[in-house]
């Protein structure tokens, strides 16, 4: 689609891995003190979500450091929080 200045391109958030994890994470990590099971849950299903360091393939490029910088931090959030799921649950 052409705008004044230049192109737009609408897409589905959801079709992105990084923000399919980010929305997993956040709503284990809300369930957390009320419902360890369903965030137990909700994290597994957003931490599989990884393969690697966040945008592996740029991670020496300027303009993606601070974004994967936050999400490898959000990674290391995610696993925190699942390890709290697991002891909230009574899993080893």
């Amino acid at each position: 689609m052409t705008r004044d200045h230049g192109y737009q391109m609408n897409v589905d958030l959801d079709t992105f891995d990084a923000h399919q994890f980010s929305k997993g994470a956040r709503e284990g990590n809300s369930l957390l003190l009320t419902n360890p099971g369903a965030a137990l849950e909700k994290l597994e299903d957003a931490l599989d979500l990884w393969r690697g360091r966040a945008y592996e393939d740029f991670e020496y490029e300027d303009f993606i450091q601070i974004e994967a910088a936050q999400l490898n931090e959000s990674r290391v959030d995610a696993l925190e929080d699942r390890f709290e799921a697991y002891l909230r649950t009574g899993q080893p």
